[in-house]
């Protein structure tokens, strides 16, 4: 169902990433920091494509080409993988919404393979130190000191993040 609402498929590349920004800050699920790196993302994508391609260039105009040679400038810029595949996803959310509201036939960056992110294995204690940790927890000169070795036990025998915790 197209929207009655919606732009014509020449609409400007740069108002669209605006009104793009406008409606995830209006969006209620939205994480301020999500919404402020995907804007964020998606405007400098945009700028970039009028910069390279002129105004007269529309979402229509745009190509998987025009993503990949995004995500490669951001490569030669220095970017991380992480930072590359955030970018193309903020990229692949803004082309979907302009599918639901009727603006495009399709989503060109659906196809566009995700830059690969390495894993990261975080750095654990070693025994010694754990037990070190969790008897020097209940040792501080602080109130409660039962709760301080109980949260540190917690903490670690799940590990939880601080967030989890509080």
């Amino acid at each position: 169902m197209i929207n009655a609402d919606a732009k014509p498929i020449g609409s400007s590349i740069l108002q669209l990433t605006v009104d793009y920004g406008s409606g995830l800050e209006k969006d209620e699920n939205g994480n301020k920091h999500t919404v402020r790196a995907y804007t964020r993302e998606v405007k400098e994508f945009s700028e970039s494509l009028v910069k390279k391609c002129g105004e007269a260039y529309t979402v229509a105009d745009i190509s998987e080409s025009d993503i990949i040679d995004h995500l490669e400038d951001l490569e030669n810029a220095g970017l991380a993988s992480a930072s590359r595949a955030r970018a193309l996803s903020a990229i692949r959310t803004w082309f979907d919404s302009l599918a639901r509201a009727g603006q495009l036939q399709r989503n060109v960056a659906k196809h566009v393979p995700t830059p690969t992110v390495p894993l990261h294995i975080p750095d654990i204690l070693d025994v010694e130190s754990t037990n070190a940790m969790v008897d020097a927890a209940g040792t501080f000169d602080l109130p409660w000191p039962a709760r301080n070795r109980l949260i540190v036990e917690l903490v670690y025998g799940c590990g939880l993040l601080n967030f989890e915790l509080c």
